[in-house]
C-alpha cells in the first residue's frame, strides 16, 4: 500500500487543509494461453508488470496455473481432452474471462460442447472466402477512449476462412458481409476466424493491441474516483 497526503497551504485556511489517502498495489492480471499455433503476439501484448503471462502447448498444460488464471486464451485448439474440457467448464462458472480463437482444423466434439456451455454455437458453418474486417463498434467498452474519432480510411485486415456464428447483438468487429469477426458473450470474447498468419493479417493490424489488452482487463472492477 502507498500512503499519500495532499496539503493546501493557505494563510486564511488553517484547518482541514490535509487530505490523507492510500493507493492499493495493483496485482498483475494472470493470463494463461493454451496454444496450438504460435503465441508470440500475445507475449508482446501481455507484458510485465501489468500482466503475469504464461503460455502452454495443449499437450503440456500446468493445471495449477490454469486454475489460478484471471484470463484464459484458447489459441486455435482444435479439440480439448477430457481433463481440459472438465477444467474449463468449471472455470467458466467462476467469472473468468475467456478469449477464444478457433482453429483451421476440424473442431472436435469436446471443443464444441465447451462453447455450447458458454452459449455459443455455429462453428460447423465454415466459409472459405476471403473477407475484410470492415466494421468496428466504436461505442463498445473495448474501444472507448481508444480512438479520437471514428476512423473511415482504415486499412482493413482480412481473413481467408471464417465461421458464420449466431452471435446475438454484441458484435465488436464485423466482416464485410456483416457476419461477426469478434463478439462478446458474457465474460467470453469469441473470434470467428483463426488469427495465424496464413489465415489473417489481423495480428499485424493496429487493432490487435487495444483489442487484446482491453479484453484482458474487461473484468477488473476499478473503484470510483474519490
Amino acid at each position: 500500500i502507498t500512503y499519500c497526503k495532499i496539503q493546501i497551504e493557505d494563510n486564511g485556511l488553517l484547518f482541514d487543509n490535509s487530505l490523507y489517502f492510500s493507493l492499493n498495489e495493483i496485482q498483475p492480471i494472470k493470463v494463461c494461453s493454451i496454444n496450438q499455433e504460435k503465441s508470440d503476439f500475445l507475449q508482446r501484448i501481455y507484458t510485465a508488470s501489468e500482466f503475469d503471462y504464461t503460455s502452454f502447448l495443449a499437450t503440456s498444460i500446468n493445471y495449477n496455473a490454469l486454475n489460478d488464471a484471471d484470463v484464459i486464451v484458447l489459441n486455435e485448439i482444435p479439440d480439448l481432452n477430457e481433463v481440459l474440457a472438465s477444467t474449463l467448464s468449471k472455470l467458466a462458472s467462476k467469472n473468468k474471462v475467456f478469449i477464444i480463437i478457433p482453429s483451421t482444423e476440424n473442431l472436435g466434439s469436446n471443443f464444441i460442447d465447451f462453447l455450447n456451455t458458454l452459449g455459443v454455437s455455429g462453428f460447423d458453418k465454415r466459409q472459405e472466402v476471403e473477407k475484410f474486417i470492415t466494421g468496428i463498434k466504436f461505442e463498445h467498452p473495448l474501444y472507448q477512449r481508444v480512438f479520437d474519432k471514428q476512423v473511415k480510411n482504415f486499412e482493413y485486415p482480412k481473413v481467408q476462412i471464417n465461421y458464420n456464428l449466431n452471435s446475438g447483438s454484441n458484435i465488436i468487429l464485423s466482416l464485410q458481409d456483416n457476419q461477426p469477426f469478434l463478439f462478446q458473450k458474457g465474460n467470453s470474447f469469441i473470434f470467428t476466424a483463426p488469427l495465424n498468419s496464413k489465415n489473417s493479417n489481423f495480428t499485424q493490424s493496429p487493432l490487435v493491441v487495444p483489442t487484446f489488452y482491453k479484453m484482458a482487463i474487461s473484468n477488473i472492477n476499478t473503484p470510483p474516483l474519490y
